[in-house]
């Protein structure tokens, strides 16, 4: 015999008869009341990466976890209706997160779905997951600078300064583009240095294309997560970002490059700017300090005036 459930059943009688309910059904319909489904129940740890083999959103088979962020994990797969092709699928489980991060989640896959740029990976959608949100992406076959400082050190300036040109390039195309994005949370580990030597620009979960998104923002509602050492001035203070804020944040990678310690190692906050004492050429050091400079107006208005700088010192 089926357990009592008073949301189908009739109140239980002892008495042998059945009283009619208090309360209609909901709207006039006949038969008992059915609550309305929710949404599907996740059913894994929001905690614990899933295993690999598992199929996701039957689409894509896990190979192994490569990362994990605030809001949910990042897995290396295979899309198994896609020629097997391998793709980097980055989820967002709303256990982990609030509305806030799932617009953040949905704003990047939108802004990948309509960027066609030869050096940033492609966005293919969002897929479902029992409820957790799945965006695949074109796997980048590299190593992210930091790592790749952390295993060889201070790299030499050569290096550093066509590192510096080929993201420079990325983020001119960026910044002049239709609409103009910006990045907002460039850093080593989200450049990939491909074997072939070319860098690759990754995670956009902090870009915009909507430069005064936080003008007439109430203070109290204005939230920050940068990473120190690399976020410029007005960002740290969670202030409107400019094309200069994305400048600022690859001089930052550049000094750390070259010296192999985070910049703000180098900051002197006696004085309130970056001190750095490692070897370079007089034109590199004059391009970082313009790069680095506290105000935002003192910067170089965009990345085509970096080039210029650079390419004034080769000549």
């Amino acid at each position: 015999m089926a357990p009592y459930d008073p949301r189908m059943n009739a109140p239980y009688q002892p008495l042998g008869f059945q009283v009619p309910t208090p309360f209609p059904p909901p709207g006039g319909m006949a038969g008992p009341f059915r609550p309305p489904m929710g949404p599907p129940k996740l059913t894994f740890h929001p905690g614990q990466p899933l295993p690999e083999g598992t199929p996701l959103a039957t689409r894509f088979e896990i190979l192994e976890r490569v990362g994990e962020g605030r809001c949910g994990f990042v897995y290396l797969c295979r899309d198994v209706k896609g020629d097997n092709a391998d793709r980097v699928v980055k989820t967002f489980d709303p256990r982990r997160g609030d509305q806030k991060d799932e617009d953040l989640f949905r704003r990047e896959v939108r802004l990948l779905g309509k960027l066609t740029h030869p050096r940033i990976p492609r966005g293919y959608g969002i897929y479902d997951h029992q409820g957790m949100l799945c965006a695949p992406q074109t796997f980048i076959d590299g190593e992210d600078l930091a790592d790749y400082v952390d295993r060889r050190g201070a790299l030499p300036e050569a290096e550093v300064v066509d590192i510096l040109r080929q993201v420079l390039v990325i983020l001119r195309d960026l910044h002049e583009g239709q609409p103009s994005i910006l990045h907002r949370d460039l850093k080593p580990e989200n450049l990939v240095r491909d074997p072939d030597g070319q860098v690759w620009m990754i995670d956009f979960g902090s870009a915009t294309d909507a430069y005064q998104e936080k003008r007439d923002v109430p203070l109290e509602s204005i939230t920050t997560n940068q990473t120190l050492g690399y976020a410029s001035p007005e960002q740290v203070m969670g202030l409107e970002s400019y094309p200069q804020s994305d400048l600022y944040a690859l001089g930052a990678t550049v000094l750390f490059l070259a010296s192999g310690v985070n910049p703000i190692a180098h900051f002197d906050g006696r004085l309130g700017r970056l001190q750095w004492s490692c070897a370079m050429s007089d034109g590199l050091r004059q391009v970082l300090t313009a790069m680095l400079k506290l105000a935002a107006r003192d910067r170089p208005a965009n990345a085509r005036e970096v080039l210029s700088m650079l390419d004034s010192f080769r000549e």
